[in-house]
């Protein structure tokens, strides 16, 4: 943990939180105090990653989410809002897309279009 928490109690997603760059941010994030929802499809290292960092404390959650279905992205945002997990979100942190053609343009296409549209 950091000295100084400058984001103590701040509510925060990181899709593709479960390994690499985005769970380097996820370890960031929590050192400075905020709650995490981890968005990925990589479950099992999502899980892992709560355990190594928050041992059950419930600062960080997972949600499953397949980042190139809107249906998907719009089931995260309703989890991340519900009156058990945040309510509100005062962060957005989005390293999460499949690189496989049409796939990674349609998820970026799903992701802004709720995040940044609505």
């Amino acid at each position: 943990m950091y000295k100084e928490q400058r984001l103590l109690n701040k509510k925060t997603i990181v899709t593709g939180g479960a390994r690499g760059i985005g769970a380097g941010i996820v370890k960031r994030l929590y050192a400075e105090g905020a709650e995490i929802i981890i968005s990925d499809f990589r479950e099992e290292l999502a899980l892992d990653l709560i355990q190594e960092l928050d041992q059950d404390k419930g600062n960080i959650s997972f949600h499953k989410t397949d980042l190139s279905k809107e249906e998907e992205i719009i089931k995260l945002f309703k989890f991340a809002n519900s009156p058990k997990i945040f309510l509100e979100i005062d962060g957005l942190h989005n390293d999460g897309f499949l690189t496989s053609g049409d796939k990674y343009i349609n998820g970026i296409d799903n992701f802004i279009k709720y995040t940044l549209k609505k």
